[in-house]
């Protein structure tokens, strides 16, 4: 089996398994979890230290059931190099609401629920578009901010997105604000 084909526990040295899944069932029961120590298992077998935070994603702007975890792992193994800008980023969060999370990626990330509806719209996308946070919250991306030429792509992103299909390296047109 593949990488593709396991659970983020899967990935997880053994000894450490039974403290990460009862950690990530906090997490889906509302208890974040920041700077964890936990060592992942790499393709080649080699154990690597990260420090580990867990989120709650919650279904929408207006329902707060959790429907997922986003997991951060920073690599703590011992490098020469002092750790990079955007690890030294998450450090600083430790628990930081999710909104914040997403603000602290240099690349435009927006999120949606499984009805298409807007949950969340970094500060990157934000200054791309034109279209401030406050006022996308809770409208649909694909008849709001997908221009027509671009909506039957957009839309067949979002279904791979939600069926599970990791999507990476695709251009979204997205309407600027006029």
């Amino acid at each position: 089996a593949s990488f593709l084909d396991c659970t983020f526990v899967d990935l997880v040295a053994l000894e450490c398994r039974d403290e990460v899944r009862a950690a990530l069932d906090s997490v889906r029961n509302g208890e974040d979890i920041a700077n964890m120590n936990v060592r992942l298992v790499t393709t080649d077998h080699q154990q690597v230290s990260v420090s580990l935070t867990a989120l709650a994603i919650h279904g929408g702007l207006h329902n707060r059931e959790t429907v997922g975890v986003a997991c951060i792992c920073r690599e703590t193994t011992s490098r020469t190099a002092p750790p990079d800008q955007a690890g030294a980023q998450m450090e600083n969060l430790a628990i930081a609401p999710w909104s914040d999370v997403v603000d602290a990626f240099n690349a435009p990330v927006f999120c949606v629920d499984c009805d298409g509806y807007l949950t969340e719209w970094n500060q990157r996308v934000a200054k791309i578009s034109g279209w401030p946070r406050e006022q996308v919250l809770g409208r649909p991306l694909l008849t709001t901010f997908v221009p027509e030429e671009g909506r039957a792509q957009a839309e067949q992103l979002l279904d791979d997105a939600l069926s599970g299909t990791e999507i990476s390296g695709h251009t979204l047109l997205l309407r600027a604000r006029d």
